[in-house]
């Protein structure tokens, strides 16, 4: 990768006329540039289900610049940004690695390539959202290396390596924070002590904003972190809203108390007071109990 270039077609609706919409560019951008990132993260022995920043150095090592925009429904030039690293064979092992990957993904969604994790086939999932949709595919090539294509096999394919790869969840939390993009459905549920990040397909949608701000519980496969428990993520295949206690206003309890509003400031003095110290020390033995 020192001297060459990786080059992205992107063919489709949303690639028509030689035209790319903005944000389409920087989604597939970024899941390209997030695979190579995570790929090399796993040849280096370590996890990328975990969250927080990627190691600065890994950034570096695997960062692509765009160069070109040639013709075509879509293609992008992509090129290593900068001089070499200190370790420059790092960004020609996550590619090499994330190219043929998709390749033996294809083949055998159940077994997780070489310098694959589930952060990984995650990544690539969000990539292919468009695909089937506004894109037919999106081919990447190596001036070495046969062409590798992403379209709806490897999408299908990575969505059955998440399936084979998760446990069946429950959760129960209030429902918040809905994105409905048409790439990527996703919501959050707040439990009392953490958040659950939910991933749910297009027939739920009407569903899932009906349920918006209300307590629900949720089923689906759930991708874990290395800790066995806490849930990375959770697909959400069932979902319904728990009936909440609402507060009663306060006309309807001053109705069933039969309250009535004062006539005269004298409702309010009470019975003299003869011995005002053992009035209190009564006071005090009630509140004891």
């Amino acid at each position: 990768m020192v001297h060459r270039q990786l080059t992205v077609t992107v063919r489709g609706e949303l690639a028509g006329s030689r035209r790319l919409a903005l944000s389409e560019l920087a989604r597939i951008a970024e899941g390209i540039q997030g695979g190579l990132e995570r790929v090399a993260l796993v040849l280096r022995g370590r996890g990328t289900a975990t969250s927080g920043r990627r190691p600065q150095d890994v950034v570096d090592a695997t960062r692509l610049d765009l160069v070109a925009f040639e013709p075509g429904s879509a293609k992008l030039v992509l090129e290593r940004h900068g001089p070499a690293p200190l370790f420059e064979t790092e960004l020609d092992d996550a590619v090499y690695a994330l190219l043929r990957g998709i390749t033996e993904i294809r083949m055998v969604p159940t077994r997780l390539p070489e310098g694959w994790d589930m952060g990984v086939v995650a990544g690539l999932s969000e990539l292919t959202g468009s695909i089937g949709g506004g894109v037919e595919y999106v081919e990447i090539v190596l001036e070495d290396h046969a062409p590798v294509v992403l379209d709806t096999t490897v999408k299908k394919a990575l969505k059955e390596a998440r399936r084979s790869s998760t446990e069946w969840r429950r959760v129960t939390g209030r429902l918040h924070m809905g994105d409905f993009a048409p790439v990527t459905l996703r919501c959050r549920i707040d439990l009392p002590d953490w958040s659950v990040t939910c991933e749910f397909e297009s027939e739920l949608r009407t569903t899932v904003l009906g349920f918006m701000d209300r307590i629900v519980v949720a089923e689906g496969p759930a991708e874990l972190q290395p800790d066995g428990r806490t849930i990375r993520l959770l697909r959400i295949e069932i979902i319904e809203a728990l009936a909440e206690q609402t507060s009663r206003s306060l006309q309807d309890l001053v109705s069933d108390q039969g309250v009535q509003p004062i006539s005269s400031v004298d409702d309010l003095i009470g019975s003299s007071v003869d011995d005002f110290d053992e009035y209190l020390a009564a006071i005090r033995s009630l509140r004891a109990g």
